[in-house]
């Protein structure tokens, strides 16, 4: 009854809503194709699933949704926690009417944010797809000039020549800079003018630190 009561509530205020009795199959099914905002229950009768491991299956798989918790039983640690684990909000049962009053612009902030989240999610694929067409070593050498090492460093380290390393450096470049020709690259440069936008460096490393963070400590030498 909660459920069908809370499911009309949002349809009537924000929209078109769907209702899964079953975690697991809601996670069988889903496809990131749209913006999600994505209210789960703590608790799941007869499932092994709960809304806790819900949060987790969203961070690990870097889903674009926006998750609420909802629950019966609440404290300030177990919020801490579903927090934590990326819950933007925790809303507590019974939900009444005049409950969701008081919840609206909470559902407003979550909508415009699964629409952001959904767009960075879309950039990141398609930035993904470009990090795919270079080798490796060119995107560990990108990583290293994102972090400010020359590439006369690099070069030492490698046991390669400058050249090489700007060879690659300007390789990558023409895959992961989307500016239409890729003549408009400068070529054999070791610099990283192409990514014009504080933005675009920031996604990248983000997006590389995936790739070779855990590689870090191999990096630890004098440079």
């Amino acid at each position: 009854e909660q459920t069908k009561i809370f499911s009309l509530l949002l349809g009537e205020n924000f929209g078109k809503t769907k209702a899964w009795n079953s975690a697991t199959s809601w996670m069988g099914t889903y496809t990131p194709t749209h913006p999600t905002v994505l209210i789960v229950d703590f608790f799941f009768p007869g499932e092994r699933v709960s809304g806790e491991d819900v949060l987790d299956w969203i961070a690990a798989n870097h889903h674009p949704i926006i998750p609420l918790i909802v629950s019966g039983d609440v404290d300030v640690e177990r919020c801490r926690d579903w927090m934590r684990k990326g819950a933007i909000y925790v809303i507590q049962k019974p939900i009444t009417r005049s409950a969701f009053v008081k919840l609206a612009p909470v559902l407003s902030q979550a909508k415009d944010a699964s629409i952001s989240k959904y767009n960075d999610y879309l950039l990141d694929k398609k930035l993904r797809a470009r990090l795919a067409l270079c080798t490796q070593r060119e995107r560990e050498i990108v990583f290293k000039r994102l972090q400010g090492v020359s590439p006369k460093s690099i070069a030492d380290y490698f046991g390669c020549k400058y050249r090489t390393v700007v060879k690659h450096f300007s390789n990558a470049m023409c895959n992961l800079v989307d500016r239409g020709s890729s003549e408009q690259i400068m070529h054999d440069s070791d610099e990283l003018q192409p990514l014009e936008h504080i933005q675009d460096k920031v996604r990248l490393y983000r997006l590389l630190l995936e790739e070779f963070g855990h590689l870090e400590d191999r990096w630890h030498v004098d440079w």
